[in-house]
């Protein structure tokens, strides 16, 4: 018979299963703040982005946080295709993780030299 209290197992299992739905709600609405800005090509372009955050989150070792603020000051530097701000932000995260940083610091820096220099943010990979 299960004893009524809860073992340390399951109670290890509901803790992560928590903090992935926080995890999941925060996404959700940092998403929500990027899709303000392209709210006017559609939500084909934002699933792309979506996607495409998620992805450069599987393959590299940095936070969501700090990939939607990225993706966020991104777009609003003017980067606003998905396919280019993606490039950018899959570029600027390697800089992060080659510099100690996160995504969302790194792609602040980054946007600002590029205005700075006006210089074409798809040469991300190129600095």
């Amino acid at each position: 018979m299960p004893s009524a209290r809860a073992s340390p197992i399951s109670a290890a299992a509901a803790g992560a299963f928590a903090a992935i739905v926080y995890q999941g709600i925060r996404f959700e609405r940092q998403m929500a703040e990027v899709f303000t800005l392209v709210v006017d090509q559609g939500a084909g372009e934002f699933a792309k982005l979506q996607r495409g955050i998620i992805s450069i989150f599987r393959d590299l070792p940095t936070s969501l946080d700090g990939l939607t603020k990225g993706l966020y000051d991104t777009i609003s530097a003017g980067v606003t295709k998905a396919e280019d701000a993606l490039i950018v932000m899959r570029e600027v995260s390697k800089a992060a993780i080659a510099g100690v940083s996160d995504a969302g610091t790194m792609g602040q820096a980054f946007m600002t030299v590029m205005q700075g220099f006006r210089l074409d943010a798809l040469k991300a990979k190129d600095i």
